[in-house]
């Protein structure tokens, strides 16, 4: 390439087009892109693949920004929590439209590949569409992002790292030794468990007992998981 990438960044600094370059470099040694052409445009694409490769680029995406550009740059993916105050219309022609607490005046379209081609489950799980919410949870890492996932009426709330250990629950400002923002964490832990616990969603949390899915209640000041 012509230029030394060194991991966490470099002393000088780098503008966007060197930062994108140097992403560019990481994810093209690591994380190849497969051939995305499918066989009846003349490819060589295979649909497992192709989905796997797609449905992982925006974690490594995120992993890839924080090795290579290190903490002083954002790494919070795109995204808007829109969970509360939300209506859904079905226009014939047109599919559901939703319309968030607050419009601002701006649309976006959700489009897929359809059931077999970049279309399925794997890949759609971290495609944009009105069923996935990306909710900043900082402080493990800087840009720490969760997803709650459903409609407003009935969440699945993916936690990620914001929260890995039961102790966290009745004691939210205990974290994980590995917290890169340790006040960051504690805050978030307190203002996610109280919303969680509130809104009565299910979570799925990587590092909870029981297989990691339940619920948030109250005890007293402090907070509790129910498997379940």
């Amino acid at each position: 390439t012509g230029r030394d990438f060194v991991v966490g960044g470099t002393e000088g600094g780098l503008d966007e087009e060197g930062q994108l370059e140097q992403l560019a470099w990481y994810l093209n040694q690591h994380h190849p892109a497969p051939d995305l052409t499918p066989p009846w445009a003349g490819g060589t694409g295979d649909r497992d693949t192709c989905d796997d490769w797609a449905a992982r680029l925006p974690d490594r995406l995120t992993h890839a920004a924080m090795l290579m550009l290190g903490t002083a740059a954002g790494h919070r993916m795109p995204g808007v929590d829109y969970l509360g105050g939300v209506t859904a219309d079905d226009l014939p022609g047109l599919g559901v439209v939703f319309t968030p607490s607050e419009p601002t005046g701006y649309w976006a379209v959700s489009l897929h590949g359809g059931g077999w081609w970049r279309g399925a489950g794997t890949c759609l799980d971290n495609a944009w569409r009105p069923g996935v919410a990306a909710v900043a949870t900082p402080g493990h890492t800087p840009g720490h992002t969760s997803f709650a996932i459903g409609t407003p009426a009935e969440v699945v709330f993916v936690t990620g790292d914001f929260i890995t250990m039961p102790l966290s629950f009745a004691r939210p400002e205990i974290g994980a030794a590995t917290d890169h923002d340790p006040a960051q964490a504690a805050e978030t832990r307190k203002a996610t468990l109280a919303r969680l616990a509130d809104e009565g969603w299910r979570i799925l949390g990587y590092h909870l007992p029981d297989g990691g899915l339940g619920r948030v209640e109250r005890d007293g000041d402090a907070y509790r998981f129910v498997p379940g």
